[in-house]
């Protein structure tokens, strides 16, 4: 008997690693497919197993695991659907699902234990919209589990005239990954509830947003009232839940907003919602957030564009960290708009899907007008870059909406963190293309216009530089003396450099070539010599530390 039993469980083993569970999900009324449908495998306690998102046919295939016994299906727009798994020997068990829609406000919803909220008229249909959306939420986060995707993001911070809300400056960063999300909030719901979607550290307050995650969480629909929105004319077709703050806590920054759904294509739309507790003088630049929702051709959904902004009194180097956030302490008020947007997404079963963004085609010519070939070409305050080919062309592409400015750059020029400027500037729009010419200059043509501005000498050799302190920042108040040394070895003056500027640097066009130049270079009891001896023709660039005293 032990024999035939071990025997029977050396067979049933192969089986058992390799089954699995596949199927289609229709649609009861029209037999169509039924994309990024939920379907999630549980076990007798309905314990979650596994789960996995229908493709573009509705298609979904799960592993079978020893246990599973129920397999529920779900969907924004249609009532969940539960079948019983059989017991089976076969490596595939074929499971096909048919779903019913329902109306989006009419269907039965379980019982929140939420925090008291006035009585509505439509109290019984915000809650069940709430369940359809949170459905369309939990696909998101399926959706990054079992088919995350290569995607190409774009961090971007703008920031706006307080006033009139035109761009006045923006920085782009781009980045590729084998991502699993695209925005994600940086607090738990739990948190945002209990301390607001702002706090304050070291006399600077950062606001949040949320994402998926916290929409979907029990602790914000606990502590958030929800209801149907009224119709909107510009959102044919859409049904809103709006929710705002259960109890209003003073000092505490709450959200009040609406997650929008597309009716008849049955998908999330985008959330949109304001900050309510800043200064009453803030709520003129309405602070806020966005956050848009796509549905891919495999019933993959994601969110490709997410901003928040808020008003700040000044004007500060971005932060690059993922998670959109905004900072702000006293100053000049502007609004500060971060968050960024996917340019382009990838998935192993070979759906892609680009962003419509802009593009710039340039053509790069000398002050003679010939085109300048081989000239590396950035967009300020962005990761763009690219070279001219062998008639002075450049295109670049994948850019959003904003204004952006062309330097040159310079391997010499890297060193102390310096482009060549253009006078090339344009405004990218979605799906256009920008076609223009753009001057350029030399290095040396770029150093000498900068010295006959600052009415120096103009000789055959040129240097500029930077000079920083000794923890390696620029150093400004930097006291300059330039010398030369004659044949003898003597120095002779040649000039007062001046002082450096909060940037540290400095530049002097009055050499010749060959001579032996001594840069000497103080502030308070930091010091440094550096001597250049036999000046080439052009431009010499520099970058040195100052030096404390020798003990």
């Amino acid at each position: 008997m032990r024999r035939i039993l071990l025997s029977l469980l050396l067979a049933i083993a192969p089986i058992a690693r390799g089954q699995t569970i596949r199927g289609v999900v229709r649609e009861s009324a029209s037999g169509g497919s039924v994309p990024g449908a939920i379907v999630i495998v549980m076990d007798s306690g309905r314990i979650m197993l596994n789960r996995a998102l229908t493709n573009a046919r509705g298609e979904y295939e799960l592993p079978r695991a020893p246990d599973a016994r129920i397999l529920r299906t779900v969907r924004l727009g249609f009532r969940p659907t539960e079948l019983p798994i059989p017991a089976s020997a076969s490596p595939t068990l074929r499971l096909d699902v048919n779903m019913i829609t329902v109306p989006l406000t009419l269907d039965a919803v379980r019982t929140l234990a939420a925090a008291p909220c006035p009585r509505r008229k439509d109290s019984q249909a915000a809650l069940s919209l709430l369940e359809q959306a949170r459905t369309g939420l939990l696909a998101t986060i399926v959706a990054r589990e079992s088919k995350p995707a290569t995607i190409t993001r774009l961090e971007i911070i703008r920031k706006r005239n307080f006033e009139t809300d035109d761009i006045m400056s923006m920085s782009v960063v781009m980045d590729s990954a084998q991502a699993t999300n695209s925005y994600v909030a940086s607090l738990s719901a739990q948190a945002f509830v209990e301390h607001g979607f702002a706090n304050d550290s070291v006399g600077v307050r950062t606001a949040f947003g949320p994402d998926a995650e916290v929409l979907l969480d029990e602790a914000f629909a606990n502590g958030y009232c929800f209801r149907v929105m009224d119709a909107v004319p510009e959102r044919p077709h859409q049904i809103g839940l709006g929710f705002v703050a259960a109890e209003h806590k003073r000092g505490r920054i709450e959200i009040d907003g609406a997650l929008w759904i597309d009716t008849t294509a049955k998908s999330l739309v985008d959330i949109e919602f304001l900050y309510r507790g800043f200064a009453q003088l803030f709520d003129r630049g309405k602070p806020g957030g966005h956050v848009i929702f796509r549905t891919m051709a495999n019933g993959v959904v994601l969110i490709d564009r997410w901003f928040l902004r808020i008003p700040t009194r000044e004007s500060r180097k971005e932060d690059e960290r993922r998670g959109a956030m905004v900072s702000f302490r006293a100053g000049s008020l502007i609004i500060q708009e971060t968050g960024g947007e996917l340019a382009r997404a990838r998935w192993e079963d070979g759906t892609s899907w680009r962003a419509s963004l802009g593009s710039a085609r340039m053509k790069l010519l000398t002050i003679r007008g010939k085109p300048d070939s081989g000239r590396v070409l950035r967009l300020d305050s962005t990761t763009y870059i690219a070279r001219s080919d062998a008639d002075g062309n450049v295109e670049i592409n994948e850019l959003p909406p904003g204004p952006y400015h062309v330097s040159l750059v310079d391997e010499r020029l890297i060193q102390i963190g310096l482009t060549i400027p253009t006078d090339a500037n344009f405004f990218a729009i979605r799906d256009s293309t920008l076609t223009f010419n753009v001057p350029t200059r030399t290095l040396t043509d770029y150093v000498r216009d900068r010295c006959v501005s600052d009415k120096q000498p103009v000789g055959e050799a040129m240097v500029i530089g930077r000079i920083l302190d000794p923890d390696s920042l620029p150093a400004n108040n930097v006291s300059l003396v330039l010398d030369r040394k004659n044949t003898t070895g003597k120095l002779v003056p040649v000039s007062d450099g001046g002082d450096t500027g909060s940037d540290g640097l400095f530049r002097w066009c009055g050499f010749e070539r060959d001579w032996d130049v001594v840069i000497s270079a103080r502030r308070d009891r930091l010091k440094r010599v550096i001597e250049v001896p036999g000046l080439d023709p052009g431009v010499t660039v520099l970058q040195f530390k100052l030096r404390p005293p020798e003990p």
